[in-house]
């Protein structure tokens, strides 16, 4: 559909959001697709505070992640400072029982899986907790889980 024409006749009632009101050319501007939900809104409807919910990190900048829940659902999450254990080896030299213990574990709990103490980066999958939902905003907010 181009133009309005090819959806509405004059004279049918039909309800619309108002987008802008010009006082001096007496014109408003009105919007049919705006009360249609989007997949933001169907999201926020079937998820509250405290749910656990898996996305993709999208970007991280400062202390802020941009996640994807899901096809054009993004929420925001407030990354903590977080530290692992610091190594002591020299930067060059490698511990090979360490780096072979880290391998292993990594192995049984899987390749999809983030551990928790390594740092945010953009491209993985990782748990989250749904901290708050503003539906007005269509914001949602999530912690590290």
């Amino acid at each position: 559909m181009n133009h309005p024409n090819e959806a509405l006749k004059v004279g049918e009632r039909v309800k619309a959001q108002v987008l802008e009101a010009d006082k001096e050319r007496r014109r408003i501007r009105l919007g049919i697709k705006q009360l249609e939900p989007t997949s933001i809104d169907e999201y926020i409807a079937e998820h509250k505070p405290g749910d656990s919910v898996s996305g993709r990190i999208v970007d991280v900048s400062g202390n802020r992640a941009k996640v994807e829940l899901g096809e054009g659902v993004f929420a925001t999450c407030k990354l903590t400072e977080q530290r692992g254990p610091e190594s002591t080896a020299a930067p060059g030299k490698a511990d090979v029982s360490a780096l072979g213990a880290m391998l292993a574990a990594k192995w049984k709990a899987g390749a999809g899986t983030q551990s928790a103490s390594e740092a945010p980066k953009a491209g993985q999958v990782r748990s989250f907790r749904i901290a708050a939902i503003d539906p007005g905003q269509k914001k949602i907010e999530l912690d590290l889980a």
